[in-house]
């Protein structure tokens, strides 16, 4: 079981790197596609985050589906779906609205993904879920730095395209071969009529506080990611390289944010202090990226604002499973409703930001920061969620 486990981790792993890279080159080749798409920054950040919408239709479904049938079986068919979506998106280059369908394609598997990753990690992991979901979002975190790191080293946007198809493909592959649902020896739980299964995730208030928590944290940390390599050329007169390079930086810190996260909250009897007290300096650390004058000082907020917004990320996600009358049961219920509600959040936000800064990358920076900030009421309202053996 145990390395049974690590590969089926693994697995999950390379599919939401391949859906990060995938939507994240969006943002490495924002220059290059905005006026082949003759599109501006309202059209642009819409297209950042189609993918996401994906989830906001089908989050539910999909984490009933997978609460019923299993994730294996909902996972790998979304994401032939959205390996017909990569495929649109090579063929259709010069349509904006085709694009656009493409992309929500490929949101589909990312959307199937997010709603079942919890449960499934939950099922294999038990008390150690936690740690397991900081990997997984770490690893997720690294698809956003390759893909931005790698964003100048392309011919073309069609090859850049070819290449995460060729990605996208494969990572499904190996998804179909070493997905399983259930350990060995472990026997699938009774089942409820589909109904009472979401209504019993949808009841729990706790789930609408942390879905509501994790859209504005979510919100905020992808639209200040997509936005600051266009921030820092256009705004502070950075090179392309050096613009995708610092902004890599932010993701590479979050790495080690969604490891040391959990971890330190092994150590802890009560998770609301410390992740209302680590998102409040998140926002702070946000907010002075565009204030802060020399190179040295730069790298230290960029990387500080990565870290630390990406600390409470994998708790948030991790406590259906930790609490009493969901655990890993109905987790799929609780992860598509906080998938629903956050990626909406994720989806809507950015854009309205966006219209209302008016092109200005300091008011959007600014109000990013807010958002991001804006997180710690609906966490001060949540139950005492304590650390205990996922159900």
């Amino acid at each position: 079981m145990s390395l049974r486990r690590f590969a089926i981790l693994l697995s999950v792993c390379c599919l939401a790197f391949t859906g990060n890279f995938i939507q994240y080159q969006a943002s490495a080749l924002a220059l290059d596609i905005m006026p082949m798409l003759e599109i501006n920054s309202v059209g642009f950040s819409t297209m950042f985050l189609v993918p996401m919408l994906a989830a906001v239709f089908f989050g539910i479904p999909f984490g009933l589906a997978g609460d019923k049938f299993g994730p294996k079986r909902v996972v790998a068919t979304c994401f032939a779906i959205a390996c017909v979506g990569g495929l649109l998106r090579i063929i259709t280059l010069y349509s904006y609205p085709l694009q656009l369908a493409s992309l929500f394609l490929i949101g589909i598997g990312m959307a199937a993904l997010s709603t079942n990753v919890v449960k499934t990690i939950a099922l294999w992991f038990g008390s150690k879920t936690d740690t397991a979901v900081g990997v997984y979002y770490a690893v997720s975190c690294l698809g956003i730095v390759v893909s931005q790191a790698v964003g100048e080293l392309y011919d073309s946007v069609r090859q850049a395209y070819v290449i995460a198809e060729i990605a996208l493909v494969a990572v499904t592959a190996l998804w179909v071969i070493v997905g399983k649902n259930l350990p060995k020896g472990v026997n699938p739980p009774t089942e409820k009529p589909t109904l009472n299964t979401f209504l019993v995730a949808a009841k729990n208030a706790d789930v609408w506080l942390i879905a509501l928590a994790v859209g504005f944290t979510l919100s905020s940390s992808t639209a200040f990611a997509g936005l600051l390599p266009q921030a820092l050329e256009s705004g502070k007169g950075m090179g392309g390289f050096t613009a995708g390079n610092m902004a890599a930086l932010v993701t590479i810190a979050s790495i080690f944010g969604c490891i040391v996260g959990p971890a330190l909250c092994t150590h802890l009897k009560s998770f609301k202090p410390y992740l209302m007290i680590v998102n409040v300096i998140a926002s702070a650390a946000m907010l002075s990226v565009w204030y802060v004058e020399g190179n040295a000082s730069l790298h230290f907020v960029l990387a500080a604002s990565g870290f630390l917004s990406a600390m409470t990320g994998p708790i948030l996600q991790a406590m259906p499973v930790m609490m009493k009358g969901i655990g890993s049961r109905f987790a799929g219920s609780a992860s598509g409703i906080i998938g629903t509600v956050s990626l909406a959040m994720s989806f809507l936000l950015p854009i309205l930001i966006s219209a209302l800064s008016n092109e200005n990358y300091e008011i959007n920076l600014i109000m990013q920061a807010v958002c991001f900030a804006i997180s710690i009421l609906p966490i001060a309202m949540l139950s005492k969620i304590e650390k205990e053996q996922p159900a």
